[in-house]
């Protein structure tokens, strides 16, 4: 019988300041919950004053934490879980939320979504406006991000990419079958603009994204949580970035990680590492390439029996 054997393509940052998780997650039940070294939501920040749900959260750069709340753009105190109502948005459905999506660029923009009229909409922290930036035609059950000066909106079946400066918007990665819900919670662990963390959840079950090669690769561990958003300290760094990225055809992709293996499951762990790391496998694995953070590749280890 033959066996099937591939190569994983690591990336490992050996800077001590990149080691430290910074995204955080709203809850079903209005927590606001840190993620630790092995992308287990474990760290309660506070329990957030709010009898409606938070649907999102969103970062700042001086580390302000803002949420969406039905209609509102709220600021969070992580310190008593109070909230301070920003700026109430337009309503184009009354019955229901309009909105489930919030993130912050460096320049102190909050973008957001209606999901009924399908308008972008930016709000201006600093100079308290509220901008109609575009009308989208689509829906997003949950979350966005930011990568490579592009704002990523989940939709049911892939990420949509909006471009700050162009202006376009393109589907640029297709959602695996086997993530089965929608993404709800998306958020970027920047370090620079070529290297980007993506974490991804559909509310119980968490995947790293890697947008560039179009993998989606399975987060071992499990979340004691019900979440509704992600968001990162440093997110909002990647608006400074300025890249075109090239449009995909989901419609001709059956199987995103490996058309030849279907059942392919790798657990990494934990990645990023300054120290040993774990790759088991249902499949023989022939190599490990090992690169640092500018795309130089640094060793390749033929052994895979042994930790790394």
């Amino acid at each position: 019988m033959k066996t099937t054997i591939f190569t994983i393509l690591l990336l490992i940052f050996i800077d001590a300041n990149l080691i430290a998780q910074n995204i955080f997650a709203t809850t079903a039940y209005n927590e606001i919950v840190q993620l630790d070294e092995n992308d287990i939501l474990s760290e309660l920040v506070v329990i957030v004053d709010s009898e409606i749900a938070i649907l999102d959260i969103a970062i700042s750069p001086n580390n302000r934490f803002y949420g969406i709340i039905d209609n509102e753009i709220v600021e969070i105190n992580t310190i008593d879980g109070s909230i301070n109502s920003i700026i109430s948005l337009p309503i184009f459905n009354s019955a229901q939320g309009n909105y489930t999506s919030l993130v912050c660029t460096n320049n102190y923009e909050l973008y957001t979504l209606n999901n009924f009229s399908t308008i972008l909409y930016k709000y201006d922290i600093l100079a308290d406006t509220l901008i109609n930036v575009a009308e989208l035609d689509v829906f997003s059950p949950g979350d966005m991000t930011l990568f490579k000066g592009n704002l990523i909106i989940t939709t049911t079946e892939n990420l949509m990419a909006f471009n700050l400066e162009s202006k376009s918007f393109k589907t640029i990665f297709c959602i695996n079958p086997e993530v089965n819900n929608s993404l709800l919670g998306i958020a970027n662990t920047f370090t620079n603009c070529y290297a980007n963390r993506i974490i991804a959840t559909n509310s119980e079950l968490y995947w790293e994204l890697d947008l560039d090669a179009g993998l989606t690769i399975p987060i071992s561990n499990t979340n004691p949580y019900i979440t509704y958003g992600l968001a990162s300290k440093n997110e909002h760094l990647a608006s400074n970035c300025s890249f075109e990225l090239e449009s995909v055809d989901c419609s001709t992709i059956t199987n995103l990680n490996n058309p030849t293996n279907e059942n392919l499951q790798i657990k990494i762990s934990p990645n990023p590492t300054a120290h040993m790391l774990s790759v088991q496998s249902n499949s023989a694995i022939e190599q490990i390439q090992i690169y640092d953070v500018t795309g130089a590749l640094k060793k390749t280890i033929y052994d895979t029996t042994k930790d790394i």
